[in-house]
Order: C-alpha cells, then sequence, then structure tokens
C-alpha cells in the first residue's frame, strides 16, 4: 500500500486498527443484553505539495483505488505544514494482557451472577452491572521508514445502583 501510495505522493501513511470487545449487561439484576463486537479499517493520509489527503475504509481489495480515493481528498487543499514521523522507539505501557486471551462470556456472567448474589443482601432495590472485556491492536507505518505495532487489552466490571422506573 505505502510503495503504491508513495509513487504519486511525497510522503504516506498508513494506519491499521482492530478492536474485539465483548460485554454483559444486567438491568435491575436480570440479564438483558450479551455483545460481541468487532470493528476495524485502515486510514491512509498522504502529503503532496504540501496538501494533506485522508483516505479511509473497512477493507483493502483494491489497493490502487483506495489510493485514488485518496488523492481525490487533496481537492480539499488542507495545508500540510509537517511531515510524518521518522522511525522511534516508543515508552511502551504494558497495556496488554495475554491472560484476556482466556476469559470468555460464560466466566464473564458467572461472575456478573456471583457479584450480584452479594450485592443483592446489602441494596434493596435496582442493581445494575456492565462487565466488558476486550482486545485492540493498532499498526502505523509511513514512507519516512516508520514501523509500529501495539496491542491493549482490558476487562472491567460495573456495578451500581440504578433509579427506579
Amino acid at each position: 500500500m505505502l510503495s503504491i501510495a508513495h509513487k504519486r505522493v511525497d510522503q504516506a501513511e498508513i494506519y491499521f486498527y482492530n478492536s474485539q470487545t465483548n460485554h454483559a449487561k444486567y438491568e435491575n439484576g436480570r440479564l438483558d443484553e450479551i455483545k460481541s463486537s468487532i470493528q476495524s479499517g485502515y486510514s491512509l493520509r498522504i502529503i503532496k505539495d504540501h496538501t494533506l489527503g485522508f483516505g479511509y475504509t473497512k477493507n483493502i481489495r483494491d489497493p490502487e483505488a483506495f489510493v485514488e480515493l485518496t488523492l481525490n481528498s487533496l481537492k480539499t487543499n488542507t495545508r500540510a505544514n509537517f511531515s510524518f514521523p521518522e522511525p522511534f522507539i516508543p515508552q511502551r505501557l504494558n497495556t496488554y494482557n495475554p491472560e484476556i486471551e482466556k476469559v470468555n462470556m460464560p466466566q464473564v456472567i458467572e461472575e456478573c451472577n456471583r457479584i450480584l448474589e452479594i450485592v443483592k443482601t446489602r441494596i434493596d432495590g435496582k442493581v445494575d452491572i456492565l462487565a466488558a472485556y476486550g482486545v485492540s491492536e493498532i499498526h502505523i507505518a509511513n514512507t519516512n521508514g516508520l514501523n509500529l505495532n501495539d496491542r491493549f487489552s482490558f476487562y472491567l466490571g460495573i456495578c451500581h445502583r440504578g433509579t427506579s422506573r
């Protein structure tokens, strides 16, 4: 992709994002929703004659067409008073835990039910719970030689006393 774009522009940068999330939602102490989602996409930024162009797609079936779409965005005439970053070694934050790969929805529901039983002995009224987990990954590369990858994971649980309807 970068080599195709670089033939027609001064600089190019591609960004890939992929996120997989799962959540269980309890309303008034009852399981109300289980949802999984996958979001992913590619963005391409280009600089040609100090003008910035941008394109976005969910998949790259036709790289040439994607580059052409991005080139068309140069018509907005957005000035680029910068260059894309040179290679560097970023400070890592350790935001990915491989143990997240072992988590599954039945475990999450079991934990929510356990928490709900404890909370119901202490609160008289509506109790809502949201539990979610997932993994996101990014990749960014450009024609200046930058090439970075990273992964992030999360697991969260929120339990609160709701208002009666």
